[in-house]
């Protein structure tokens, strides 16, 4: 049986994409006869900024806490408890020296999916992501790892270079970065889907729970991951046009005004349960999408700035670009627009067909590897 670790940011939040993605990829490398550990990473040190700014921004976090305690303590625990019941964890490192002194030794070592290589979101470089702890002798690989919105200055660049020059293969999520950091480590960079889509529409639904008896027959559902003044326009627009109560499972305690928030505290499969029997999904969320996709949901997310390239390029794929709104919501939400998307099947299975075979390829060179 292979040992793989996986290295990834989704053990320290509430975000229901992130844990999803990698319990799919877990759920993957099982599948194919893989024993499969996270591995336990976080750095608490970020990027200075200034005096001014970094007290204020503190004395914002701990008023927005304080507001919102209760529902924040709820869903955290919520995910602990999906954690603890799904996912096999090392203990906690919080450097690459920790790292590289951890005795958890594995066969095949994967960074990624999720935005691991974006450094605005980190708050700074965090090397690890790039497996710079991993021993010489180990397969190390990056799976949809996704750069985010940040642009790189020509020093980080530079650092990227030498990190990725380690690895035996590289692949990403988004394309818009694949031929800088082809250029830059010297390898073929592959582009492979989020591992969401590693799971078909039946493997997911075999896994989910039953709705809880309170949920109503008919709903839609909002999953806001950024706050925006466009949130609250859309869920208002969707309430008025289809007479629709809104179940709000956004992050970050966002409550716009006029949607539930009585099921804030679901796990990661409840709340997937809940958008699999919605009769429509809204939001801003490049994960709620991607299930949208996986379950043939009616959906309209908004673009954003954080947003807009992870996301276009994925409802292109699926010729589903009608419904991303991308200048806002208008006055009118057009009744056929937000209940006839039309998916392309061929390009995401060809798509996926690949990612699958970058995965396998990776397994099979570390047999051959295990075996020397």
């Amino acid at each position: 049986m292979i040992r793989v670790g996986i290295i990834t940011f989704s053990n320290y939040n509430t975000n229901y994409g992130s844990a999803l993605q990698a319990f799919a990829l877990k759920t993957f490398l099982e599948q194919n006869g893989c024993l499969v550990t996270f591995i336990d990473y976080r750095e608490f040190h970020h990027t200075e900024i200034s005096g001014l700014q970094k007290n204020l921004k503190n004395i914002l976090r701990k008023i927005y806490y304080r507001l919102h305690r209760k529902q924040i303590r709820e869903r955290t625990r919520s995910f602990e408890l999906f954690r603890e019941q799904n996912f096999l964890f090392t203990p906690l490192k919080t450097s690459t020296e920790e790292l590289k002194q951890q005795k958890e030794i594995f066969d095949l070592y994967i960074c990624g999916s999720d935005q691991i290589w974006n450094f605005s979101c980190l708050g700074g470089i965090r090397t690890p992501y790039f497996l710079d702890f991993v021993p010489d002798h180990a397969i190390k690989i990056s799976y949809a790892a996704s750069c985010g919105d940040h642009i790189f200055t020509g020093s980080e660049l530079k650092l990227l270079g030498s990190l990725l020059q380690k690895m035996d293969k590289i692949s990403l999520r988004e394309p818009e970065m694949i031929k800088k950091i082809s250029e830059i480590s010297q390898k073929d960079v592959e582009l492979t889907v989020d591992p969401v889509f590693l799971l078909s529409k039946a493997e997911w639904e075999n896994m989910l729970p039953p709705v809880k008896e309170s949920v109503p027959e008919n709903y839609a559902v909002c999953s806001f991951i950024r706050r925006a003044p466009e949130n609250r326009k859309l869920t208002d627009a969707v309430r008025k046009k289809l007479k629709l109560p809104i179940l709000n499972l956004s992050d970050n305690a966002i409550n716009p005004f006029g949607t539930y928030s009585g099921y804030h505290n679901s796990d990661p499969l409840q709340f997937l349960s809940l958008v699999r029997n919605a009769k429509l999904l809204i939001g801003n969320s490049y994960h709620l999408a991607a299930f949208a996709i996986i379950f043939r949901k009616p959906f309209l997310v908004l673009q954003t700035e954080h947003n807009q390239k992870r996301l276009g390029h994925l409802l292109d794929c699926v010729g589903c670009s009608t419904c991303i709104l991308k200048d806002g919501v208008p006055e009118e939400l057009c009744r056929e627009q937000i209940f006839s998307p039309f998916f392309r099947e061929e390009p995401l299975q060809t798509y996926l067909l690949h990612s699958k075979e970058f995965l396998l390829d990776a397994l099979k060179k570390t047999e051959i590897v295990r075996k020397k």
